[in-house]
């Protein structure tokens, strides 16, 4: 009797194993056949292999691109009114998974971020840069995300949520806390972003001179090492015209535009007015801005403010694609009473006055656009300033009365006569002024 053949599979592969004869084994009468096993692994098709993201060994440090990006990325963010002043450090070894190694359980707790932010009424939600490190000697992973939040959130019972939903996304991707030093959450003034590309190499170190007792290897990371949220990624600046932390619409620093020309916000004006009142929260407030001489409109939006604080504040302004906030500091008057001030995005300086020149994205004090810009008078010579300061006394009197019968109107109503009396001095100053420049002007007509 012939023995039993075991079927051939045809859809596998034959290897050399395959070719082992099928002979007996055991006991002379055994005539059992014996299988053997092949394992192959079947070829992806051509469009479905499948490209690798990253270096399949992990990267050792930050290149100077990636570097570069992240501080162009921190430094958009301060110019465009979102600071990234909130740190957070996560340390995956105090949750019971007790490791995050290829990244997605970091990314998992930046989304949840996001929308906690989002539900908070955080216009944008999430706005960061973040970097992954771990220490050579433990090669467990730790991540920093330097974010931005609004001045309401940075003390107080907002600033406790933030920390507790922090908490709470990384228990929960991280299958719960073991202790508290698991995430740490600081509020800073004006960080830089440097402490989060210490884990570059000597040429980040040397070009951005990172401190010497930072320069340590921060390990090897697998996947993505670092990154910026889209709203202020590369993409997003190069669509702003930001580049190298210049704004090409502004003008290079021996060219200077005109302050008035672009808009204003002036805290007193603003409060006289009803767009912002101390103790209480205003808004959302229409503010649009005209043209002094024809009255048409420039410019409008919409203002928030809040002034319930006792020692900050804050004050929002939605202009077209911009949406800035902006930090309101009181001080203490002398005779009782508090006085608020705007808060410099860019100097950190206490000011009344902020302002947009043209081509400009963001306010400002006017100590931080520096050479750039300069007042009308200085684009004036002796006679024009004296014309233009006799047209904005006239225009300051004037009142309901007709411009063409009066070159010095008489003194509105309510006005002391000591305030009246300092504007008809400045006034006849002017006039002297011109008067001067008369033989000057004949000279040079070459009339006598």
């Amino acid at each position: 009797m012939a023995s039993p053949i075991a079927p051939k599979n045809l859809d596998v592969l034959e290897t050399s194993r395959d070719s082992i004869s099928q002979g007996t084994k055991g006991s002379a009468g055994d005539s059992a056949p014996i299988s053997l096993l092949s394992v192959v692994r079947l070829r992806e098709a051509p469009g479905e292999e499948q490209r690798r993201s990253y270096q399949p060994h992990g990267s050792k440090h930050l290149s100077l691109a990636q570097a570069i990006n992240l501080i162009d990325a921190v430094n958009y963010a301060r110019e465009i009114g979102r600071p990234l002043v909130a740190h957070a450090t996560i340390h995956w070894s105090g949750t019971v998974a007790f490791d995050d190694p290829d990244g997605k359980r970091f990314a998992k707790v930046r989304e949840g971020l996001h929308k906690w932010l989002l539900r908070g009424g955080v216009v944008g939600g999430l706005t960061c840069v973040w970097c992954r490190e771990c220490k050579a000697h433990t090669d467990i992973v730790h991540c920093h995300l330097l974010f931005h939040l609004p001045a309401e959130y940075r003390s107080g019972a907002r600033f406790l949520q933030t920390e507790a939903a922090l908490f709470r996304l990384v228990g929960r991707h991280g299958g719960g806390i073991l202790g508290k030093f698991a995430v740490r959450l600081v509020i800073h003034r004006d960080p830089d972003g440097l402490y989060l590309i210490k884990g570059g190499d000597r040429h980040v170190w040397e070009h951005f001179r990172i401190r010497k007792e930072w320069r340590k290897s921060q390990g090897i990371i697998h996947g993505k090492r670092c990154g910026t949220t889209e709203n202020i990624g590369p993409a997003r600046r190069a669509a702003w015209g930001k580049s190298s932390g210049v704004w090409p619409e502004m003008p290079r620093p021996r060219q200077r535009v005109c302050l008035e020309g672009g808009l204003k916000l002036d805290l007193s004006r603003l409060r006289h007015q009803g767009g912002v009142r101390p103790g209480a929260k205003v808004g959302p407030y229409a503010i649009r801005w005209t043209n002094t001489y024809t009255g048409e409109e420039i410019a409008s939006g919409s203002i928030t403010a809040n002034m319930e604080g006792q020692f900050q504040g804050w004050f929002r302004i939605q202009l077209g694609n911009l949406d800035q906030w902006i930090d309101l500091i009181p001080r203490p008057r002398h005779f009782g009473g508090r006085q608020w001030y705007f808060e410099c995005p860019a100097t950190y300086r206490r000011c009344s006055v902020l302002w947009m020149p043209p081509g400009a994205h963001h306010f400002c004090s006017r100590q931080a656009w520096g050479r750039r810009v300069a007042y009308t008078s200085q684009f004036l010579d002796a006679d024009n300033r004296a014309h233009r300061g006799k047209a904005k006394i006239k225009a300051r009197l004037m009142a309901d009365l007709d411009p063409d019968e009066w070159d010095l109107p008489p003194k509105p109503k309510r006005m002391h006569w000591r305030t009246y009396d300092r504007y008809i001095k400045r006034y006849e100053a002017y006039e002297e002024t011109l008067c001067e420049g008369i033989p000057e002007l004949l000279a040079k007509l070459g009339l006598k």
